[in-house]
């Protein structure tokens, strides 16, 4: 099959695709095998290429997380919920996978496509839209409660600000200058350029007289995407008594052994302080649920929210190297997604493919590290995807 392999971790020129890596085989597992039609880019790709996930620490590997596809294999311990042929989307959390023709995901992170949605919306929508759903919920956001995003034209931000909208909130949101139309568009109410002013610092009381209230710089919610050092300290400035901040990132380049004892120390000294006297603090652990990716698709369906897609990319490396950069950068706006395969491929069409393929290609059949019989010289043994322990029938 075709895939997206990385060869080594933090070089991103050292990105291919290839014609021939080895195909994914489920082997008595709680699993789907997937014909990814399309496949989402996040931040998240960034930080497991650049080698910070344990559970994503093995080169060569296949990235990407979010997609929307075609059942063609049913592990034998399913549910019986799906069947060959079936649209579904999901998600892959942490063990990647999904930049390529096949992928292989757990059963509960995966959900039925919805009528009407094509795959390459539904692709953009699992780890972003679910961090901003499941985050605001979280908080228990209300009408009329002050939100800021920061990060507001981003994949997750860009989810956060019309969601809290949605939910009634005043939204603020940070962005650079060239992006503040478009998180106005998304329904902000109040937009601050973070290359000139700082959110965090509180107005003073005569400034504050000429603003509405409810754009003063005191908020009931700040919602972090983007992971800047020391968010906790700045936002106990400006967030109101009884405040929630989220956060759903860290602002490290590296996840080395004593950076995540520095982290857990942080979280625990600020939950700390926050039972004593400060704002609240939540850092999101996104779930992937299939009832909550339905809901955040009935949100798309409703035209409530809608997907900003930066563009939709072709399945070549020059299309792949260019939004792995642009992610890497942190300038992406919206969701970044690949087009693996036509979105008119129908369930006939993806089984009839995989049968073709799996008659000529050995499949990998060793779960742990494709120790697999190879038919030509040009297929890369990528890591396949380690699927949780307790995944075992």
């Amino acid at each position: 099959m075709r895939g997206v392999v990385l060869l080594q971790f933090g070089q991103f020129d050292h990105i291919n695709v290839f014609d021939h890596v080895v195909v994914p085989k489920l082997v008595k597992r709680r699993a789907l095998l997937i014909k990814v039609v399309a496949a989402s880019l996040s931040g998240l790709d960034v930080k497991s290429m650049r080698g910070e996930f344990w559970m994503m620490s093995k080169v060569p590997m296949i990235p990407g997380c979010d997609f929307a596809g075609i059942v063609v294999g049913i592990g034998q311990a399913c549910s019986g919920r799906f069947k060959e042929g079936d649209f579904v989307f999901g998600a892959t959390r942490f063990v990647g996978g999904a930049m390529a023709e096949y992928v292989v995901c757990l059963e509960e992170w995966v959900a039925p496509l919805p009528n009407g949605v094509p795959f390459h919306i539904a692709a953009a929508l699992p780890t972003a839209m679910l961090a901003a759903y499941q985050g605001l919920a979280q908080a228990n956001v209300k009408a009329g409660e002050r939100v800021l995003v920061l990060g507001g034209s981003g994949g997750i931000g860009h989810f956060a600000v019309q969601i809290a909208v949605h939910l009634g909130a005043v939204v603020s949101a940070t962005c650079s200058g060239a992006n503040a139309d478009f998180v106005r568009s998304l329904g902000a109410h109040n937009v601050i350029d973070y290359q000139t002013q700082q959110w965090w610092a509180p107005i003073g009381e005569t400034q504050a007289a000429a603003q509405p209230s409810s754009l003063q710089h005191i908020y009931d919610v700040i919602f972090d995407t983007v992971g800047a050092d020391r968010t906790y300290e700045m936002a106990s400035q400006v967030l109101s008594h009884g405040g929630r901040l989220l956060t759903v990132s860290v602002g490290t380049p590296e996840l080395s052994s004593s950076r995540v004892a520095a982290l857990s120390g942080a979280f625990l000294k600020h939950k700390l302080w926050s039972l004593v006297s400060g704002p609240a603090y939540y850092f999101i652990n996104v779930q992937i649920s299939d009832e909550d990716l339905l809901a955040c698709c009935q949100l798309v369906q409703q035209g409530v929210v809608v997907p900003h897609l930066g563009r939709v990319l072709q399945f070549t490396q020059s299309d792949v190297q260019q939004a792995i950069s642009t992610l890497a950068s942190g300038r992406a706006r919206g969701k970044l997604v690949v087009q693996i395969a036509p979105e008119t491929t129908t369930g006939v069409d993806a089984l009839s493919e995989y049968a073709r393929l799996v008659s000529t290609v050995t499949s990998c059949t060793d779960p742990a590290g494709c120790a697999c019989e190879q038919p030509s010289e040009s297929l890369v043994a990528a890591q396949p995807p380690v699927l949780p322990a307790d995944d075992q029938p």
